[in-house]
């Protein structure tokens, strides 16, 4: 149906779903992210409130079998999934997504269909990261201008030599309104493709990483999941570097 109760109720819900945060870990790869359970439960409530349920129907599947690293065997599904959502009247609107899963055993498709249904409610409801912070809840210190030899809004590392530890520290400023769940700890752990930890690198490593991981996110076709990942990976150097800046430990080791 083209109109009705559904557009009323979908508003009505993006008014009260909660911001859920990344407060689960992914242990081989280190990255944090928000669960299939942590959406659902913040809309338990609220979807019943408004009357508003969803229907899915998967309407393309593809699955393939593809060999590990150590010759074992996965089972590939990627699922192209209509979720209908309907409010008490009968109206309705529908959301297409795609996803992909991977499982040893029988679980493929299961995964495929919980990313599937976990990025439909994202997007349709449009559920925050995290809590907008009021510019009245915090006073930041004083601060004087310092000298600056690139943008502070975020390090300009894209095909730019790196001009060295002093230099570079002295003109890092974390991102305007940078906000993340990552700790310090949580940084330091992550590890890049060769599994060197962050918190190893050398700055002047960090901020080619960095570099490579801002180009990465330029490509067309990331899926939401994969954007998270090299998000949280760019968190975690800014993170590092700000770590390095207040507490003058680049000076120590140099």
């Amino acid at each position: 149906m083209e109109s009705g109760m559904i557009y009323k109720s979908i508003s009505a819900i993006m008014k009260e779903v909660p911001a859920i945060g990344k407060n689960n870990r992914n242990a081989q790869q280190g990255f944090n992210y928000r669960s299939i359970d942590d959406v659902m439960n913040a809309l338990q409530n609220i979807l019943p409130k408004y009357g508003v349920f969803y229907v899915p129907e998967v309407i393309e599947s593809h699955r393939e079998e593809r060999q590990t690293a150590k010759g074992g065997t996965l089972l590939y599904s990627v699922l192209k999934v209509r979720y209908t959502f309907y409010a008490e009247d009968g109206s309705s609107v529908a959301a297409v997504v795609q996803s992909e899963g991977m499982d040893s055993a029988d679980k493929s498709s299961n995964k495929a269909m919980s990313a599937a249904c976990k990025y439909a409610l994202f997007q349709v409801f449009n559920i925050p990261t995290i809590e907008t912070v009021d510019p009245d809840a915090e006073t930041p210190e004083p601060s004087k201008p310092v000298r600056t030899v690139q943008s502070t809004e975020k390090p300009a590392v894209k095909g730019m030599a790196y001009p060295g530890d002093d230099v570079f520290m002295q003109a890092f400023e974390l991102p305007k309104n940078f906000h993340t769940v990552l700790t310090l700890a949580d940084a330091e752990t992550i590890t890049d493709s060769k599994g060197e930890f962050y918190g190893s690198k050398s700055l002047e490593k960090l901020y080619y990483t960095l570099g490579a991981l801002q180009k990465r996110m330029e490509v067309n076709g990331l899926s939401p999941e994969e954007q998270e990942q090299i998000q949280d990976k760019v968190d975690a150097i800014f993170l590092i570097f700000d770590n390095n800046k207040k507490t003058g430990k680049w000076k120590k080791q140099g």
